[in-house]
């Protein structure tokens, strides 16, 4: 299995907070967040460097409720064209032991287990 691994983010610490603290209120309220709605809530963009950095940022967002025996957080995130979440949630998922196939089916079915498990755990805490 391969391991996620993530470049030091601690100059990101302000807006990991933020996106935190987004993705927890999306979660309480049972709502979902596109990812141009997270970029644009946090100052962020959605092209170039800052693409990769959000990326990067909700990819150890999800390391870190995993980590913890959490759902992926990440999971309220998702594509408007699609209303699903990008390729890079998937391939966290799979690095993180979550999701062993990559079939189209699978990756939904998946995600809609994981984001019910999201929904669960923040409506009680």
């Amino acid at each position: 299995m391969m391991v996620l691994q993530l470049p030091p983010l601690m100059e990101y610490t302000h807006v990991m907070e933020q996106i935190y603290d987004i993705l927890v209120e999306t979660a309480r309220a049972g709502r979902l967040i596109s990812y141009s709605e997270l970029a644009r809530r946090t100052g962020m963009g959605l092209l170039g460097r800052d693409r990769c950095r959000l990326r990067l940022l909700l990819q150890a967002c999800c390391k870190g409720e995993v980590d913890e025996g959490r759902p992926m957080l990440g999971s309220v995130v998702v594509r408007k064209d699609t209303g699903m979440p990008g390729e890079g949630y998937f391939r966290a998922a799979v690095m993180l032991g979550r999701l062993d196939g990559r079939a189209e089916t699978a990756k939904r079915c998946f995600w809609m287990q994981e984001l019910q498990r999201v929904y669960d755990h923040w409506s009680s805490h």
